[in-house]
């Protein structure tokens, strides 16, 4: 499918701010920390979950892949396709839903970071800080 087709139909569900298609915008999704593999034919920015169904609902319809990315920091290729598709950027989806200190867990939506956790926990005398890479 074309990059504007696609952008038309992903603007319907998102609105037009929430996807980027334009060469000079896809540049800055085609790698993550170590690696660059290829360019998504459009990226999606979904601000809700009933988005990000709505999207997966579009890429099986068409046969597309579809990536999920957080905050680009992977370091092994994984949120960049090894072929073209849909990439879900989720730094629109970054709210803290729910943190359960007696139980040591929080429920998140899928672009918090790190460190925006650990703020949320610091004056409980608690940090998140797992080291993925290591």
């Amino acid at each position: 499918m074309k990059s504007k087709g696609l952008f038309r139909e992903l603007a319907r569900i998102l609105g037009e701010e929430g996807v980027l298609w334009h060469q000079e915008d896809l540049m800055l999704y085609e790698y993550d920390a170590l690696s660059s593999l290829r360019q998504p034919d459009v990226v999606a920015l979904p601000r809700k979950t009933e988005d990000v169904v709505q999207i997966a609902k579009l890429a099986l319809r068409h046969n597309l892949p579809l990536v999920a990315r957080g905050a680009g920091t992977g370091l092994s290729g994984g949120l960049v396709g090894t072929e073209c598709g849909i990439l879900l950027v989720f730094s629109r989806m970054k709210q803290i839903l729910e943190i359960d200190l007696e139980n040591q867990r929080a429920r998140v939506q899928p672009g918090v970071v790190n460190l925006d956790l650990s703020l949320a926990v610091a004056d409980e005398g608690y940090y998140y800080a797992p080291d993925p890479s290591s």
